[in-house]
């Protein structure tokens, strides 16, 4: 591994190479970015033409739907205040843990 690296680090073709690989996957991945952004627009756009059609007060649906989605979100973060905590107190253990093996090994 360490050869192929400096083999590549050598030769300025090889830089060269390896730039342009890095920077199609960028731009391949900023593509997708941006037709999945594209995508969500459409969808919400989409959806406000659908409320505005369907129904005679879409901004209170809208306030209506952004109240249950935060109550819903706030019980849900209640629920797993147990669950949270058991978790901390296992990352805990297991990092004391960890030290104490690694005191060990010294």
């Amino acid at each position: 591994m360490d050869q192929m690296i400096d083999t590549l680090m050598s030769n300025p073709l090889y830089i060269g190479i390896a730039v342009i690989i890095a920077v199609i996957i960028v731009f391949g991945f900023i593509k997708r970015l941006f037709k999945l952004v594209g995508l969500i627009i459409v969808i919400a756009v989409g959806y406000g033409i659908y409320l505005y059609m369907t129904d005679p007060n879409p901004a209170e649906t809208l306030k209506r739907q952004a109240r249950e989605v935060t109550e819903q979100g706030k019980q849900v973060w209640q629920d797993t205040e147990g669950l949270r905590q058991e978790a901390g107190d296992q990352v805990k253990k297991t990092v004391e843990k960890a030290k104490e093996e690694l005191d060990k090994q010294k």
